[in-house]
This record gives C-alpha cells, structure tokens and sequence, in this order.
C-alpha cells in the first residue's frame, strides 16, 4: 500500500473521529446520555482503526518526517482525550454509577474517567549511574508499560529524556521500532548493571567529605546524603543490615587500589565471565598476574648478568648527499618520570639540565654509571634490545646508530654551551652551508585544550562515519586523512599544493585530492554544512586526552559539549581551516576564571578551548631541524639523462677554462656557414665499454611499448623521421674502433605543455 493511500484513510478516520466527538458533545449536553455513550463506543472502534493506520503510516517514514508526523498524531489523541474528559464529566453528574460502568466496560485504562492530574515532565537522565534505577522506573511507569503507544513513539520519548553520554550512547541508533529495544538494552547494560551501582554506592559513601561544622544545615544535608545512599542500596537488594556483606566493601576498597591497567583487565574479565563477585575470585585473579609478571621477569636477565660493550662512536666520512628538507619532532611523556642524575620527579635523564649541560664525554661516563640504555637513556634494557627507534642518532654520515644524539661524538664535543640548547657545527669535509640544532624544552604542567569536536560525516554515495575534527583558524586550508577519504570512497580532481613545515625554509610541492563532504553534530543529523577538504596522509600527531570536566568549570555547566571529557588520545581525522572555520563557529562564547577553559558555541556543540588550571605530567620535547638546499628538478633531470646516456659526469666544481683553452677550442672548431662543427673531445686513453646488448635491450623494451599505445608511437615515428629529414641523423656503414663506440639507448620523451 503507497505512503498517499495509507494518509488518505489516515485522514478520512479522524475526521470521523472528529464529528463523532462533536454529536456526542452536543447529546450530553442535551440530556441524552445512553446515546451520547453509544456515540463513545463508535468512536473508540474509529481511534482503534485510527490507530492502526497511523502505526502503518509511521513504518513508511524516517527521521526528521517521522518526528513531525509522531508529533502531530499526539497532538491528536490528547485533543481527543480531553473531549472525552470533559464529556465524562458532563455525564457524571447525573448518571455517575452507569457511565462509570460503561467507561470501565468500553474506555481505554489510559484515557479512564477521574480528576485532571497536573502535568508531569519525564524525568532526564545525563549518564550518572546513581539515578539509573530511578529514572528507569518513572520511564517506565510513564511509557514504556503502555500498551497504546507503538515503539518509535516510545523511542522519540526516550531519547527526548536522555542527555550526555547516556544521548551518545544511543546517537547511532536511527529511530525505528526495531531499534527501541536495542536502545533499552543498551542503556540497561551500560548503566543499569546492579554490581556497579553498588560499587558506585559504596564508593561515594567512602569519598564522601566529613562534616566539619555542627550547624543544622550541614548535619541535614550530610543526614540526607547517607540516608539516600543507604535506601537506595536497599533498593538494590543490598540492604546494610542484612544483605550487605563486608566482602562487597572490601571489593570496592581492593579494586581502587589496583593498577588501571590491571583493573581494566579486572572489569573485562567479569565482563566476559559474570557470575557473582567474591574476595576469592579477586585474590585468584590478583595470583595469576603475579605469577605471570614473575615468569616474565625471571626470564628476562637482570642488568647487573649484562655484558655491556662500549665503543666510540667513529668519526662519520665526509660523502656527497642529497640535500633534503627535514624535521623531526620526539616527545616523550612519562606518568611517573624520575631523573637518574638530579633525582627529579618532573623529567627524565635525557631532559635534565645538567646531563645537557656536560659534555659528550662526561655524558657517556653518567650513561655508563646508571646502567642506562644507550639510545632511550632509560634503565632495564640494553641499546641492543631498545624499540625507541625515533630517538636513535640522526647525524649525517653517523656509521653508528646505537646511541642518541646527545651522545654523539664531534670535533666540537668537547665543548659544551651554558644552557639547554646546543649547536653543533659541522664536521670537515661536509657543506657549510648545512646547520644541524638540537633543542631541548620542557613545557609547564598545565593542561592546554585545543578546538576539537566529535561529528559525523556524510558522503554523497550514502556512507557515513564518527570523526574527531580539530578546528584551526592558523590553517588557511581544510584538511582529511587520505585513509579515510578512500575508505568512505570520495572522489575529486587533484589539486597541487605547496606544504611548509614548520622550521623548513622551502615547502615542497605535491598533487592531492579535493573530496566535498558535510559534517553534522552527533546528536542530531538535521543540520549538515558542506565543506571541501584536501586530502593528506597525516595531518597532525595524535590529540592529548580530555581531562573529566572539572567542578569550578561553573560557567560550562548545561552545556551539550562538541567532545568527550574525559577522552583518550585519538587521531585527527578532519581539520577545519579559516575557508570553512566561522561556517561551523557561532558568536557566543563563555568564560569563567582566568585558569578555566573557555566556551565558544558551534554547530557540533560547545567547544572548550585553552587553558584548563589542571596539572599535567611534564612533558621534555627534542627537536632535530636540518635545512639544506634543494637541487632544482632541471639540474636533476640533467644530470640522470647524463648518466644513462652517455656515462660522462662533469665536474661540479670544476675550474673557469683558461684563456688557453678557449683559444685552442676556437682552433678546433669549424664554421660552415650556418653553425660551428667542432669533434668529439676523445680521450686517447680511454677505451669505452661496448654497451650494444644495453643499448639493443632497451630498443626491444621500447617497440614493446609503443605497441600498446599507438598514438605516441605515431609520434615517434615523426619525430625521427625528422630527424633523419633534416641530416642530424645519418646511417653508419663502416665498422668502428673498438673502444671508441657507443650506442645511445633509445628513449621517448613526452613534453607535457
């Protein structure tokens, strides 16, 4: 049955409901009360058939329609509802024993005749698994026990009462009958798991802070908080005199105490297994990790058995090089760093002022002393077995990578600057013109946030997916990661463009896809704005993790935040720049303290930026730039086509001819008339290799294909024609002297104009 057909008997059924509605007004006001119920009895078979059709009618829509369409129907049957209540009153004042047997005979339990209740709101729900259990029963009582409402009704109700994490973790769920149980599913098993709103319980009677003053108002409100921790856990059937156990106090208190990565092991394996929860099973799963980081320890030899060889490194061989353009950026960031020299908790022996402020010697007898690895500079392994290949030695023409920078040996290593930056010269023998620098800096322990939020793109060819954007008005360009463009299977022109590093002199320049695409919050599909983006195979190094939002963040609370707080490090996969950046950004900011984040509205939400006032782990960052200067692509081109075909190589620095040699090749030279002919300057000496298998080789390769592409084989064919046509060409008949021929290896080149 069509969408058209499905509305017009949707249409034509409340219309009947309508006029039924209107006579049975009119008859009870009259005084003819048993035809004004008959009347009732009629239209509630209409609102049953009404009903039914409308169900049909909403299987057909989807989104945004289905939503008006639900809105509208309920508009409906309230409307209905309260014309049936005011004729229920109308009849009840003279016949209240016979119409409240019809009613309770023919009406429906929700619409029953009674007093007009005042309004009630559904409850919210933000994530906080403390009013899980709560919130679920009012939900419960309100929707989803009755029988009338279909399931997207009921879906529509449950995601307008939802907020928060407990929103996303819905968010991907389109609205459909289907999906209404998932969505409950998920929610029950994320949030409503009994063991965890227990542990949660047990945990915030712990971490709750004492009462300090004795006032009536600090005992009421420490009095109500205990007393609604201690009914809920009755609630939960852990009642504290009876049913809650020592043993579920202990568990908590137990599992603060582990390690994070050992408690996620711990909640992944009750996951997997269930079951109830015991001290046993949780000293027998403490056991099995303690047997095991034993046996991975024991197997390993301590660092006291290791044999460690100490070579210096060589001095590196002055040798040609290509002159590249090239950065490289380490960070290295430790949650518990404790420096081996100084004793410091705040950075590691590599970051320390005083190793950086030694010389390469005295830093090679400190390394040596701690025991420590030669190219991390951390205890408990050997340069040998060290995976830190980033910070290996990066020196040109270094023949020994087992060591870190700042243990390379130069002519200048005996001297060290005053400071935490040193300069290194280069060796002899290499250009001067090439610098190498290494930098050391240590940023402060506050927590810095930049613009990022979570949104969902969508493709032109119906795919879609969750992606993490970083805002940057610094970016004159949009920017998305080639793996997921081809992943998502955009297409587009290629478009070239020029990439400058940060520190480089000269960027580079390359040819890269141009994809369109739009982006849309992750709470509601309904606003999707366009934007062209570059593709490119990294766009910047992993995000730092979102701390939870802090309580003195006043200013932010109520807020629909663009991103996870708290979040672990993710990748960036689209970068909005200053061409699509104010599309996305509104006007409205707020700001709190000077130290707390601030919050700039936008389409995916708020966005928190800046300063947090939150301690972080230090962080000691080593930056490596080397500049050289590139050779031009024409200098390169001539030079490979010299190689390959002629084997001769001029000399680079090669003298200006003397006035001597300049008379000579007059000498030498012949003028016909139109150009000079000179010869061949032969070498007598030299007796050249018979290239002719070369040189046939590459003549086959080339007939093969040019008979895969006719149109330029066309155009070779003219092309040597004019050649031989106009005499630069001509045919050798008489045999050459051995060691004084050469074949040229045919080649075909295409000048792209």
């Amino acid at each position: 049955m069509s969408t058209k057909r499905i509305l017009n008997q949707r249409d034509g059924l409340k219309g009947g409901i309508e006029r039924l509605l209107s006579e049975a007004q009119t008859q009870a006001a009259n005084g003819e009360h048993r035809l004004a119920l008959r009347t009732l009895e009629v239209l509630d078979t209409y609102l049953t058939k009404c009903r039914g059709v409308e169900n049909d009618l909403q299987s057909y829509l989807q989104d945004d329609d289905l939503q008006k369409e639900v809105s509208g129907w309920m508009d409906f049957e309230l409307s209905v509802v309260e014309a049936k209540a005011r004729i229920d009153d109308c009849l009840r004042r003279e016949e209240k024993s016979c119409i409240s047997s019809a009613v309770e005979q023919h009406e429906p339990k929700a619409v029953g005749p009674g007093p007009h209740l005042p309004k009630w709101n559904l409850p919210v729900f933000s994530g906080n698994v403390l009013e899980f259990v709560a919130f679920w029963d009012q939900f419960d009582s309100g929707v989803h026990s009755r029988q009338e409402l279909s399931d997207v009704t009921k879906f529509i109700y449950l995601k307008s009462a939802l907020r928060g994490p407990a929103l996303e973790a819905v968010a991907g769920l389109s609205i459909t009958s289907a999906n209404y149980a998932i969505a409950v599913d998920l929610l029950k098993n994320r949030f409503g798991r009994p063991n965890v709103i227990v542990q949660n319980h047990i945990l915030s009677l712990l971490e709750m802070p004492s009462c300090t003053h004795a006032s009536a108002e600090r005992l009421r409100q420490l009095h109500d908080n205990l007393n609604w921790h201690v009914r809920a856990l009755c609630a939960m059937g852990k009642d504290p005199a009876s049913q809650l156990s020592a043993a579920d106090v202990l568990l908590c208190i137990f599992k603060m105490k582990l390690p994070h990565v050992i408690r996620k092991k711990w909640e992944t394996e009750l996951l997997i297994n269930g079951g109830e929860v015991s001290l046993d099973t949780l000293f027998h799963f403490l056991q099995t990790h303690v047997e095991v980081e034993e046996s991975v320890t024991g197997a390993t030899p301590s660092d006291a058995q290791k044999t460690v060889h100490f070579t210096r490194p060589r001095k590196p061989i002055p040798t040609e090089r290509l002159s590249t353009t090239s950065m490289l950026q380490t960070s290295v960031v430790s949650d518990s760093c404790r420096c081996l020299l100084c004793s410091a908790d705040n950075h590691e022996m590599a970051a320390c002022p005083a190793f950086v402020r030694r010389s390469v010697k005295q830093r090679w007898r400190v390394a040596q002393q701690h025991r420590v690895c030669f190219v991390c500079l951390r205890q408990g392994h050997s340069s040998a077995d060290c995976d830190a290949r980033s910070q290996r030695c990066k020196f040109p023409g270094c023949s020994n990578r087992s060591h870190n920078q700042l243990l390379h040996y130069t002519n200048d290593s005996k001297k060290s600057p005053k400071g935490s930056v040193i300069s290194i010269e280069p060796t002899p023998g290499e250009s001067t013109e090439n610098s190498v620098r290494i930098g050391f800096a240590r940023t402060d322990d506050e927590r810095v946030l930049l613009q990022t939020a979570q949104a969902r793109l969508f493709c032109d060819n119906g795919n879609t997916a969750v992606v993490t954007c970083l805002l940057d008005i610094g970016s004159q360009r949009s920017f998305i990661r080639k793996d997921l463009a081809d992943n998502l299977g955009l297409k587009g022109p290629n478009e070239p463009i020029s990439i400058l590093s940060f520190g480089s002199r000269k960027g580079r320049l390359e040819a890269t896809k141009r994809v369109r695409f739009c982006l849309s919050p992750i709470f509601s599909c309904s606003t999707r704005k366009w934007l062209a983006a570059l593709c490119v195979p990294r766009i910047c190094a992993p995000l730092q993790s979102n701390p939870p939002i802090d309580d003195s963040w006043k200013h932010l609370q109520g807020c629909r935040l663009s991103d996870r707080y708290p979040r672990g490090p993710v990748e960036v996969d689209v970068l909005i720049g200053a061409d699509y950046y104010y599309n996305f950004v509104h006007s409205a900011m707020r700001k709190g303290s000077t130290h707390g984040p601030i919050g700039i509205h936008s389409v995916f939400g708020w966005i928190l930026s800046g300063r947090t006032g939150q301690s972080t782990n230090k962080t000691a960052v080593t930056l490596m730039c080397q500049i050289c200067e590139d050779d031009s692509a024409d200098a390169l081109l001539r030079q490979f086509w010299q190689l390959d075909a002629l084997g001769i190589i001029p000399e680079k620095n090669g003298e200006e001819p003397t006035k001597a040699d300049r008379h000579q090749a007059k000498q030498v030279a012949q003028f016909n008339g139109e150009r000079y002919i000179v010869s061949l300057p032969w070498k007598a000496e030299m007796n050249l290799p018979n290239n002719f298998e070369y040189a046939l080789q590459r003549l086959e390769q080339l007939e093969k294909r040019m008979k895969k592409r006719p149109a330029e084989a066309a155009m070779y064919i003219a092309a040597m024609k004019e050649y031989i046509d106009k005499g630069w060409v001509e045919d050798v008949h008489s045999p050459a002297e051995v060691g004084r021929e050469w074949y040229l290896p045919p080649s075909c080149c295409n000048v792209l104009e």
